[in-house]
């Protein structure tokens, strides 16, 4: 989100410095310069150095005007790609906004599914221990076998694993809920 609204803020300076393009500009210059000579023959003779810096000391001020007269539409053209990238940008950023939006919605959906599947698992395995209880006491009194008493076991652990699963599952929804609503990882 912080993307698109720094992106917006830069076209935003863009299409003031395209428009800019339309008004004349004024450049001015200031040169200074000298320059020394030497002459290697002796006919002329030899001019001190001092002396040439001296009197081949230059200036030179310049003053340009730029008045776009035949800018061939460009910043006519500049301009309307900046609103059009302005317009995509904001089309992203609501795009950007609705994917959350329906992020958000999926983890609630899905937070509340697995709270169900949380509370209906530890009532399962309430049963569930209790069964392997009547099973153990069953198998004390000799009237179950070993398979049976195995089989109650293996049932219990595997619905304490899928309590163990389903609150995982939850408190992982509730994390991301937590990090779409506010951007914020909590536990």
């Amino acid at each position: 989100m912080k993307k698109y609204a720094l992106l917006n803020e830069a076209l935003k300076f863009d299409q003031k410095a395209i428009k800019a393009q339309l008004y004349p500009t004024i450049d001015a210059s200031l040169t200074l310069g000298s320059f020394y000579f030497s002459n290697l023959s002796t006919g002329f003779g030899k001019l001190p150095l001092f002396n040439q810096l001296q009197n081949n000391f230059s200036q030179q001020i310049g003053l340009t005007i730029n008045i776009p007269v035949f800018n061939k539409n460009a910043v006519k053209i500049a301009v309307q790609k900046n609103k059009i990238q302005q317009a995509e940008n904001a089309k992203q950023l609501e795009l950007e906004q609705l994917t959350i939006k329906q992020d958000l919605e999926k983890q609630l959906l899905d937070l509340d599914n697995y709270q169900r599947q949380y509370k209906l698992a530890a009532n399962v395995l309430e049963v569930t221990r209790k069964a392997f209880e009547l099973s153990l006491k069953s198998y004390e009194a000799g009237r179950i076998s070993i398979y049976d008493l195995s089989t109650s076991r293996s049932n219990l652990l595997t619905l304490e694993s899928e309590l163990i699963q389903t609150k995982y599952n939850a408190l992982f929804t509730q994390i991301m809920v937590r990090y779409l609503s506010t951007g914020e990882i909590k536990p």
